[in-house]
């Protein structure tokens, strides 16, 4: 792939804001920094905090798909500032919102094609690695992000919920890459080597370079995904 082109603060905010518009999205002004009608912020510290009423049904949106670049403050780290080269309290959030039109599938879609398109910003894909909330103790694992195969990326040809699945189900005795592609006709995609890569960074599973093995703890991510399945 060719170098990434560089791009300029106010070149990539009008970027996404233009990309979300072809979307069907209305761009919207950055709302005041001063909370309207809502005493459980002094300040407002993210994209969607303007768009509560919108969100609850209080108010009828303009359009049910929104573009903001929102001014934010957030004060929680303060002592902070000046301290170090990481914290900031004045921030430029951008957002896309859907307000009971799409949801993951669309999101996720979307996201993908403005960051790796050639027309939008043009990122390898082969250098990103998209990721799926696992579960944890209070919240289950995030299977409509992980089956959803149009929300699965478009890498080398893709991969879709039924290969992630096939994958996840196979892990349980141990994946053997070779009878992999005996049985399907086909090499593991970048998209699924990714994944694979993934697993083993998170200590879910080990890899030899040809066996891939779940451990405890991906064992229990496995059983958590499994279990909404069934």
């Amino acid at each position: 792939m060719s170098q990434p082109k560089y791009y300029g603060l106010n070149e990539l905010r009008e970027m996404f804001l233009h990309f979300f518009e072809t979307k069907g999205h209305l761009r919207l002004p950055s709302f005041s920094l001063i909370p309207q009608n809502d005493a459980s912020l002094l300040l407002i510290n993210s994209g969607m905090a303007p768009m509560k009423p919108f969100f609850t049904g209080e108010q009828e949106p303009p359009r049910h798909r929104v573009t903001t670049c929102q001014k934010c403050i957030r004060t929680g780290d303060i002592e902070n500032i000046g301290h170090t080269a990481r914290h900031g309290t004045y921030f430029e959030m951008l957002g896309n919102f859907s307000f009971g039109d799409y949801f993951k599938t669309e999101a996720i879609h979307w996201a993908w094609e403005f960051l790796t398109s050639p027309e939008w910003v043009g990122l390898d894909p082969n250098r990103l690695y998209p990721s799926v909330f696992a579960g944890n103790e209070t919240t289950p694992a995030d299977t409509e992000a992980f089956l959803n195969d149009k929300a699965a990326p478009v890498m080398d040809g893709g991969c879709g919920a039924e290969d992630y699945l096939i994958l996840q189900l196979r892990l349980r005795k141990g994946l053997d890459l070779a009878a992999y592609k005996a049985i399907y006709g086909k090499q593991f995609s970048t998209a699924q080597l990714a994944f694979v890569q993934n697993c083993v960074r998170a200590g879910y599973a080990t890899f030899d370079g040809s066996t891939l093995a779940l451990t405890p703890a991906g064992l229990i991510v496995q059983n958590s995904i499994l279990a909404q399945l069934l």
